[in-house]
């Protein structure tokens, strides 16, 4: 039943080749907990793949790993490693960030290298943008690669409240034999900070040929050193609940999410260090 289930699965990717192949996967252990909203998450490296603007901060250097399974009992995974490298000699406000995910495994697996920076435009914006390579790998031979834009942007409207917005593959690259496109995607996003402890976020998301996606999730700090998080996104419809440890040093975060279609809850872990 597993196997079957995975070539159900692997089967769909590889049909829809041109609109599945490279979609944005969100398997930082935080954003599962909200729901996938990370379009507006100011200073937070693992948005990097899906806004380069969110890199930018004036904090400390950092790294870090998350893996995430939606299935539970499918080889269908992802995992995603990053860092951001903050305060550049040259530009106090500046962001370099390098991102790699892997999705898949030996029957059908996409590897994708990002290269960002992100930097204050002028008070309350930041602007980044980054370069993806993208690598797709079908076990009957096949190996293709492409290379996509992206760009992005948060504008701070207020101490409380910052809005992102961003689109990948803006020059929606051909990729194998029948140079099928890599579509663009047009991801925007608000998180509110009523209070010190308390975010709240959400995000809309635009793919041709597919419904809106939408994401909605929050977060709230009962211990100084615990998180807890739920969220809930539309197109696939989940429900997620997540924790995270909160540390000077690193974080650590855990999401369990929920597909109501599939009996298996998916699950999402991460850590992040600072450098």
């Amino acid at each position: 039943m597993k196997y079957l289930l995975s070539c159900m699965l692997l089967v769909i990717c590889c049909s829809q080749s041109v609109f599945a192949a490279f979609e944005p996967r969100l398997s930082d252990a935080r954003i599962r907990g909200l729901g996938g909203a990370s379009a507006a998450l100011a200073g937070y490296t693992p948005s990097i793949f899906s806004n380069p603007a969110t890199i930018a901060s004036t904090g400390p250097s950092d790294a870090g790993v998350s893996w995430y399974d939606p299935f539970m009992e499918t080889d269908i995974s992802t995992l995603q490693a990053y860092a951001a490298l903050r305060q550049m000699p040259f530009d106090a406000h500046g962001t370099a960030g390098i991102g790699y995910e892997r999705f898949g495994n030996r029957r059908y697996r996409e590897t994708m290298a990002v290269v960002g920076y992100a930097t204050k435009v002028f008070s309350g914006l930041t602007g980044g943008v980054s370069v993806s390579y993208m690598q797709r790998e079908i076990a009957a031979g096949e190996n293709d690669s492409a290379v996509g834009l992206n760009a992005g942007i948060v504008l701070a409207v207020s101490s409380k409240i910052d809005i992102g917005a961003a689109v990948q593959s803006v020059n929606e690259p051909g990729i194998g034999d029948h140079d099928e496109r890599v579509t663009s995607t047009t991801i925007a996003g608000i998180a509110l900070r009523p209070s010190e402890n308390v975010v709240l976020a959400g995000d809309v998301e635009f793919r041709k040929e597919r419904d809106a996606a939408w994401r909605l999730g929050g977060e709230a700090a009962v211990l100084p050193c615990l998180v807890l998080r739920a969220g809930v996104s539309g197109n696939p419809s989940t429900f997620s609940a997540g924790a995270g440890y909160r540390h000077a040093l690193f974080r650590a975060d855990a999401a369990i999410v929920r597909h109501p279609d599939f009996n298996d809850p998916g699950f999402a872990i991460g850590i992040q260090a600072v450098l």
